[in-house]
């Protein structure tokens, strides 16, 4: 029913299928376990401990169940090949250093149900371009998006969102979006920074890269045995897909698209097999 405290930490797990039994993943339970590439978490559990993936610096994407309500300190903190991350409408808050470190994160969707973002969860993804902070969110923490060399655009939905007053709670990379006479260009005013107006009218979210969904390897929005086959021709030089496909299909991200990619999701789709979630859809 439970990984205990750092159960697996700095083990040489390449894959993990956890158990329908469990439900709580304890503090450190795969931290340094740098070569876990895939990772399934089932819907059971509902408490993911702080550092439980630290430093899996392999790890190139999860899924975090609608059953966890918050995304601990650190829990996810260096995991540096992290290129997306499905949070659930049923997380409320994003703690300390949640992401920090994950370099590789390109596109982030934060629920609606998130209230508060804790300081350093974001802090030195270098990769991450936009992101929107939903109207829902009442405090961004310190640190949060420093050291976002490449973050491009922030919109804060709410108007009275309160902001770490400090000249690294926000990269000075990024142009701010948010309501006038909001707290959002308070600040902006206050570090000099650019500011762009929404009206009440514009649509306030920021563009981000499309999700990737593990495994959609012909991209109709759903994981099927379909996709393995898909794979397998790819493999053989018998078929070809398109790019978007190809990044749904390289689950190992190394690049290329093999039989341990179609293996990997074979386990996924025999894991689910007569699950209320099988098929996997987007």
């Amino acid at each position: 029913t439970s990984i205990g405290e750092n159960a697996f930490g700095s083990s040489a797990l390449t894959f993990v299928i956890i158990p329908d039994s469990v439900t709580e993943i304890e503090a450190g339970a795969f931290a340094g376990c740098s070569s876990l590439k895939s990772v399934t978490i089932p819907d059971n559990v509902t408490s993911i401990g702080k550092s439980a993936f630290y430093s899996c610096t392999s790890l190139a994407s999860i899924t975090i169940p609608d059953s966890v309500t918050s995304i601990e300190e650190n829990t996810f903190c260096s995991c540096s090949s992290l290129k997306s991350v499905t949070i659930p409408d049923s997380v409320t808050e994003i703690e300390v250093g949640a992401f920090a470190g994950c370099s590789s994160l390109e596109a982030v969707t934060i629920p609606d149900s998130v209230t508060s973002i804790g300081k350093s969860a974001f802090y030195s993804c270098t990769s991450l371009t936009s992101i929107t902070i939903p109207d829902s969110v009442t405090s961004i923490g310190k640190y949060t998006f420093f050291g976002c060399s490449s973050l491009e655009s922030i919109t804060i939905q709410n108007p009275d969102c309160e902001i770490y007053i400090e000249d690294a709670t926000i990269s000075e990379t990024a142009t701010i979006y948010g309501y006038p006479g909001s707290t959002a260009q308070a600040y902006a005013e206050k570090y000099n920074r650019e500011f762009v107006a929404l009206d009440e009218n514009q649509d306030t979210t920021a563009p981000t890269e499309s999700e990737i969904l593990w495994g959609d390897a012909d991209g109709n929005g759903e994981v099927e045995i379909l996709d393995v086959v898909l794979m397998n021709r790819v493999y053989v030089g018998v078929d070809q897909i398109s790019e978007a496909g190809k990044k749904n299909a390289d689950t190992d991200q190394d690049g290329k698209i093999t039989l341990s990619d179609s293996m990997n999701v074979l386990k996924l789709l025999v894991h689910l097999l007569g699950q209320e979630n099988f098929p996997i859809s987007s």
